[in-house]
């Protein structure tokens, strides 16, 4: 591609011979700067893969064994992953974004650079933090704040009861979060329920590991009828304790203890509902 035809595809680019903050390099060693460019958000993420490949991400011990390639690095009784994608971003912005993020996040046990555009938080979540409200009440701020566009999807909080299957359980979820980013680029705060309803029944989705982990965690704490009960009544407590001859504040008590170890809030309905279509196998 000549000099004139970049012009006409990028009319406010400008050719350098020294490398910018958002420049791509031309085969005669040359760079076409487009800091003032209009650029798409997807052309800008287009431009961030080509222009940065070379910029190698350490790999992490968390990251090895995430991948099946290591050991857990240290104990754990519970464990998050936040999942984060750019969109776009200005480089010298992102040191002071990450040291929000573990100020906002303040359990967490790693914080792992993918890829130029990707992140993972590992959160500890033995006694649980509702990250979720945290990260729903500052994305506005975090993006104006530090030029960024991004979104985070909250996992699963996953206790140590279904410790070994935790690799695969991170890999099932980044797989989720990824089919997810094909279809849409808004800004946004996904909970795991959220996307694991919209992921049923999409092709190239393998959700078993996660239904089986969540069985187990269903029927070690005995919700199974609980969990049908609120289904049946709409997640309304007192009648749900009516059907399962209980008082109402042994129900919540229950409810409680469940969020405490899982983060499902069962008197959310798109929580309840991740829950019963969990279930949903065993009602036929």
């Amino acid at each position: 591609m000549d000099e004139k035809e970049l012009v006409s595809w990028f009319p406010q680019a400008k050719l350098s011979q020294v490398e910018g903050e958002c420049s791509l390099q031309l085969g005669d060693g040359s760079y076409l700067d487009l800091s003032d460019a209009d650029l798409t958000d997807r052309e800008g993420y287009l431009l961030s893969l080509l222009s940065h490949p070379r910029k190698q991400v350490q790999s992490s011990p968390w990251q090895a064994y995430l991948h099946d390639q290591g050991r857990i690095p240290q104990t754990v009784e519970a464990i998050q992953f936040i999942h984060i994608h750019l969109w776009s971003q200005k480089e010298a912005q992102l040191d002071a974004w990450q040291a929000m993020m573990t100020d906002l996040l303040p359990s967490q046990l790693a914080q792992v650079q993918l890829t130029p555009q990707d992140y993972l938080i590992v959160l500890e979540q033995g006694t649980l933090m509702d990250y979720q409200t945290v990260l729903q009440d500052t994305l506005s701020a975090l993006e104006f704040d530090f030029g960024l566009r991004l979104t985070l999807f909250v996992g699963q909080v996953w206790p140590k009861h279904v410790a070994d299957h935790w690799p695969r359980l991170y890999q099932a979820e980044a797989q989720l979060f990824a089919h997810w980013r094909v279809r849409y680029q808004q800004s946004a705060v996904l909970s795991f329920s959220q996307l694991f309803l919209w992921g049923q029944g999409r092709a190239g989705l393998e959700l078993g590991l996660v239904k089986a982990s969540m069985l187990e965690l269903i029927d070690q704490q005995d919700m199974q009828a609980i969990i049908l009960a609120l289904w049946t009544e709409g997640a309304v407590v007192t009648k749900a304790a009516q059907v399962l001859y209980i008082h109402r504040n042994t129900l919540q008590y229950r409810l409680d203890k469940w969020q405490d170890m899982t983060g499902l809030q069962l008197k959310d309905l798109t929580d309840l509902s991740f829950c019963y279509q969990v279930l949903l196998d065993r009602q036929f």
